[in-house]
């Protein structure tokens, strides 16, 4: 029989929760760049990074269990989400 441990099961609920709140933050950092960098109507522009951040999303969160351990998820989720909300603030963004 399998022994499941503390430590591996904390693992995977920080997994879990880095996937659902880091792929929410990347997609939606995301839907705001290319709302305001895409060279089309200002509708037009919303909804194309909207719909892009959705099929982005899940891969966002399944690449938070390609990674080695769960701070690598997390430092990827941090990293990728304030790269891509910078890169919206010199845009003109203001949170």
């Amino acid at each position: 029989m399998l022994s499941v441990t503390i430590p591996y099961r904390l693992g995977v609920a920080s997994r879990v929760v880095a996937a659902v709140c880091g792929s929410y933050a990347v997609a939606a950092c995301a839907a705001i760049l290319l709302a305001l960098g895409l060279p089309m109507d200002r509708l037009d522009a919303a909804i194309t990074g909207s719909l892009t951040a959705v099929i982005l999303m899940p891969f966002v969160a399944i690449s938070c269990f390609w990674v080695r351990s769960a701070a690598r998820a997390w430092a990827m989720m941090i990293g990728l989400s304030a790269l891509l909300g910078v890169l919206a603030m010199t845009m003109g963004w203001q949170p």
